[in-house]
């Protein structure tokens, strides 16, 4: 699934809008077919009614300012590493599902990584600490070595 970098035809959140008229639109998750022939660069599945989309979205072709022919670089070509919504592609899962899930994870990963400043913070306090002591017991003469 991830080939070394998070692109938008490995997230789960990458859709595909069907517009009907009058004025009604219908959110299609991409099926792994498609998501295939989009790393390739084969978009010949996407109707002239359909707009690929980020869930979240961070872009939207069927927004004026969006470029079709921009399509393979945006979906395949484009690293969303650390500054998107990213989360895999997880086949028969549902949107809302999906996102809940993901910002969940997302919370878990902030939490695992301010526990892991903290635990620095006390091992450098602690270590301040010792030598603080240590200081205190040599300048008064009571360093045993």
């Amino acid at each position: 699934m991830l080939r070394g970098k998070q692109e938008c035809a490995d997230c789960h959140f990458l859709v595909k809008t069907t517009f009907v008229p009058p004025a009604e639109r219908i959110v299609q998750i991409v099926g792994e077919s498609d998501r295939s022939a989009a790393r390739d660069g084969d978009f010949g599945w996407v109707r002239e009614i359909d707009a690929l989309s980020c869930y979240f979205g961070v872009w939207d072709e069927g927004h004026s300012s969006c470029d079709v022919s921009q399509r393979p670089v945006v979906i395949a070509g484009t690293d969303r590493r650390n500054f998107c919504f990213f989360w895999g592609h997880r086949p028969g899962m549902f949107l809302p599902a999906a996102k809940v899930l993901q910002e969940r994870e997302a919370r878990l990963h902030e939490a695992r990584r301010d526990r892991r400043l903290t635990l620095w913070g006390l091992w450098i306090a602690a270590a301040a600490l010792i030598a603080n002591v240590g200081l205190t017991w040599s300048a008064r003469g009571y360093w045993p070595f």
